[in-house]
């Protein structure tokens, strides 16, 4: 009897625990400060995520904290454009970009750091380029029309974020002539 007494009591208290799982799960999910257009990270695209509140411009260079979802049978590739969060560069001055990855592997992090490459039209930083560049003072780049909320937020802090002065020199390293000609005055 007290057997069947147990196993009436965990089978009632399982039932319970099920619904009340159920009845709070209605209540989960992401607050509504992370969602929508006030949010940090904004989802840009299929495979791209960006945080809107830290952006930093220094000189013609652009640096950007992504996240890079797998997309399609990418999810089983081994090549580098799998799932990872980090840094993108764009150096507006001569159209080049890096990534700063780490990647979680299920072994632990993995850190890599990218060679600088000329952009083209597929990756991902052209869209910054396009988007952001002019805000560098960089010859040639203008404005593209801010479709969406995401655009205007990371254009508003590029517009606010104050020039860099080197440590060494009383140099304005903003100004692209310092900036972009490999004097490393403002490294």
């Amino acid at each position: 009897m007290a057997m069947r007494t147990h196993l009436e009591i965990i089978s009632k208290l399982t039932a319970l625990g099920g619904t009340l799982l159920i009845a709070n799960s209605a209540f989960c999910g992401v607050p509504a400060s992370e969602e929508g257009a006030s949010a940090k990270w904004i989802r840009v695209s299929e495979a791209w995520t960006i945080d809107t509140d830290d952006v930093d411009r220094d000189g013609d260079e652009l640096r950007f904290w992504v996240r890079r979802t797998a997309v399609g049978n990418e999810e089983m590739s081994t090549q580098r454009n799998g799932t990872w969060t980090g840094k993108l560069r764009v150096r507006c001055g001569d159209f080049h970009a890096r990534t700063e990855a780490q990647v979680n592997t299920g072994f632990g992090t993995d850190y890599s750091v990218g060679a600088w490459e000329k952009i083209d039209k597929s990756m991902f930083a052209w869209t910054l380029a396009s988007n952001f560049c002019y805000l560098t003072g960089t010859p040639g780049f203008t404005p593209e029309p801010e479709e969406h909320e995401w655009q205007k937020k990371i254009a508003n802090l590029l517009k606010n974020a104050k020039p860099k002065q080197s440590k060494s020199k009383n140099v304005l390293c903003s100004n692209s002539m310092y900036a972009s000609n490999n004097t490393h005055i403002c490294d």
